[in-house]
C-alpha cells in the first residue's frame, strides 16, 4: 500500500487549510502591526472564507485511506460545510461592524472565528468518532475564549467561567460514551457500524452500545443548548458580544446538529426504539422548558436564549424520528431557516448594541417609523421563528411534524403543535413592538451598515423561500445521506 498522499488527497483538505493560513497570516499581521490589522483583518477572513467555500465545491474526494477513513466527501458533507461557511461569511461582517469602534484585537478574534470554522467542518465531514471529537474540542476550545472575548464587561467573565466549566463536563460525558461505543463493537469508525451493533448478540455488549451513544449524544446536546444541558445559554448570550451571541446561536448549535445528524441519521439511523423514546423525551421537555421560559423574558439576548431551546426542541423531533425516509432532509430544512432568520435578527442588534448589557424588548420601539424596511425585515425574521403561516417557518415546522407522523410520534407532534402556537404569541408581541411607541427610543449605530445591509437581505432571502419554499426543498432534496 502507498502510504504517501497524493496531490488529491491534499486537496481534498484545501477549504481547512485556506481556514489555517489565513488565521496563521492574521496573528503574523497582528502581532508585527496591530494598526493595519485593524484594517485589515475582518476583510481578510471574509475573503478567505470566500476562498474555502468555492474550494469545497472544487476539492476533489480523498482517496488515501489515512485520510478517508476519517473525512468524508459525501452530499451531507458538502451540505454542512457550505452552511458553516456561509454562516462564518455573516458573522465575519457583523463582527466588523460591530468592532468598528472597539479597541480589543480584530486579528486574534478573526482567528478564533476562522479556527472555530475548521472544527465545524471537520464535525460535518467526519468518518469517525476521533474525527467529530477533534472537530468538537477545536470549535469548543474557540467559542470558550470568543464568549470572554470582551473582558470589561461585567457579564463576560461570568458567562465564560460558566461556559468552560459545563463544556468540559460535555466533553468528558462525550468522549467517555466514545470508549463504551469502542468496548462495544472494537472500532471508532463509522463505516460498518450498523452492521456491527446487528451482529451483537449478547445483552451486555448491546446496553454498552447503547449507554456509549446516549453518552455521547448528551455531550452533543450540550452544544445545542437542549433541556437539562442549557443552563449556560441564558448567561452567555447576555454575556458575549452579540457577534459571538450569533454565532452560538447558530454556529455552534448547527455544529450539534450536524454531529447528531452524521451519527443517528447517517450511520445508524434507528438503531434502537429505547434510544428514540430518550431522544423524543428530550425534545418534548426542551420544548415545553424553552416556550414557558422564553414568556417571562423582557429583554432580547436571553428571550433569545429561550426560544433557541426550543428552536433545538424542534430540531431534536428530526433526531428521534431517525429511521424514516425524509428525517435528513426535515433537520436540514429546520436548520436553514432558523439560521438565515437568527442571523437577520442578530445583525440588527449588532447595530443597535451600545455596550456592555442586554437589549430591553423596548429597544425597537416604534422601529418603523424610523426605519421602515430594517423593521419591515426584523417582522418578516420574528414571524419565520414563530412559524406563522404562510411564511417558511410554517413549512419547516410541517414538514418535521410529518415527519414525526410517519415515525408514530403522534404526542410529541400534537405537542410540539400546541407550544408552536405559545411561540406565535410572543413572537408577535415582539413584531407589534416594531410599529408602535416612540420614535426617540430606538438606538442605531450609523457605522453598521453592513448589519443593516444583512438584515435586510435576510428578510429578503426569507421573503422568497416563503414565495416558494420548493426552491430550498429541491435544493436539500439532492442531498443523499
Amino acid at each position: 500500500m502507498n502510504t504517501n498522499p497524493a496531490l488529491q488527497d491534499y486537496l481534498s483538505l484545501s477549504p481547512m487549510a485556506i481556514l489555517l493560513l489565513s488565521g496563521l497570516v492574521l496573528i503574523v499581521i497582528e502581532s508585527l502591526s496591530p494598526k493595519f490589522s485593524r484594517k485589515s483583518a475582518f476583510p481578510i477572513a471574509f475573503l478567505s472564507i470566500i476562498a474555502a467555500l468555492i474550494s469545497s465545491y472544487l476539492a476533489p474526494e480523498p482517496t488515501h485511506p489515512y485520510i478517508s477513513a476519517f473525512i468524508v466527501s459525501d452530499s451531507p458533507a458538502q451540505f454542512f460545510t457550505s452552511f458553516f461557511l456561509v454562516v462564518g461569511a455573516v458573522i465575519a461582517l457583523i463582527s466588523a461592524s460591530f468592532f468598528k469602534q472597539r479597541t480589543e484585537s480584530h486579528g486574534e478574534y478573526a482567528f478564533l472565528l476562522l479556527s472555530s470554522l475548521i472544527g465545524l467542518i471537520l464535525i460535518g465531514a467526519s468518518a469517525d468518532f476521533l474525527t467529530l471529537f477533534l472537530g468538537l474540542e477545536i470549535l469548543s476550545l474557540a467559542l470558550y475564549v470568543l464568549v470572554a472575548y470582551m473582558k470589561t464587561w461585567s457579564k463576560t467573565h461570568e458567562a465564560a467561567i460558566k461556559f468552560f466549566l459545563l463544556g468540559s463536563m460535555a466533553t468528558a460525558f462525550l468522549i467517555f460514551g466514545v470508549a463504551l461505543i469502542y468496548g462495544a463493537t472494537g472500532t471508532t469508525r463509522f463505516e460498518g457500524l450498523l452492521e456491527k451493533y446487528g451482529a451483537l448478540t449478547d445483552a451486555p455488549s448491546r446496553v454498552l452500545f447503547i449507554s456509549g451513544s446516549a453518552l455521547f449524544a448528551l455531550g452533543l446536546l450540550f452544544k445545542a443548548a437542549v433541556v437539562p444541558f442549557h443552563f449556560w445559554a441564558p448567561d452567555v448570550y447576555a454575556g458575549a458580544a452579540t457577534p459571538v451571541t450569533a454565532f452560538l446561536a447558530v454556529g455552534s448549535k448547527a455544529g450539534a446538529f450536524a454531529g447528531l445528524a452524521r451519527v443517528f441519521l447517517i450511520t445508524i439511523p434507528g438503531f434502537d426504539p429505547v434510544f428514540s423514546t430518550m431522544i423524543a423525551l428530550a425534545a418534548a421537555i426542551t420544548l415545553l422548558y424553552g416556550n414557558i421560559l422564553a414568556i417571562r423574558q423582557r429583554a432580547f439576548r436571553r428571550f433569545f436564549a429561550y426560544s433557541g431551546i426550543s428552536h433545538s426542541g424542534f430540531m431534536l423531533i428530526a433526531i428521534a424520528a431517525a429511521g424514516e425516509g425524509g428525517a435528513f432532509e426535515a433537520l436540514a430544512f429546520y436548520l436553514t431557516v432558523y439560521s438565515v432568520a437568527t442571523l437577520g435578527v442578530f445583525s440588527l442588534f449588532t447595530a443597535m448594541d451600545a455596550g456592555d448589557g442586554d437589549i430591553p424588548f423596548e429597544s425597537v420601539q416604534g422601529l418603523f417609523k424610523r426605519s421602515p424596511w430594517i423593521a419591515l425585515a426584523f417582522a418578516l425574521s420574528l414571524l419565520v421563528l414563530a412559524g406563522f403561516p404562510p411564511f417558511v417557518g410554517f413549512f419547516a415546522k410541517f414538514i418535521l411534524f410529518k415527519v414525526a407522523y410517519t415515525k408514530g410520534l403522534i404526542w410529541l407532534m400534537v405537542l410540539a403543535l400546541i407550544l408552536t402556537v405559545i411561540s406565535s404569541y410572543y413572537y408577535f408581541r415582539l413584531v407589534l413592538l416594531l410599529f408602535k411607541g416612540a420614535v426617540d427610543q430606538v438606538r442605531i449605530r450609523p457605522e453598521c451598515s453592513l448589519s443593516f445591509a444583512f438584515a435586510c437581505l435576510a428578510g429578503v432571502l426569507l421573503l422568497i423561500l416563503s414565495l416558494s419554499p420548493d426552491r430550498l426543498t429541491t435544493l436539500i432534496g439532492a442531498i443523499k445521506p
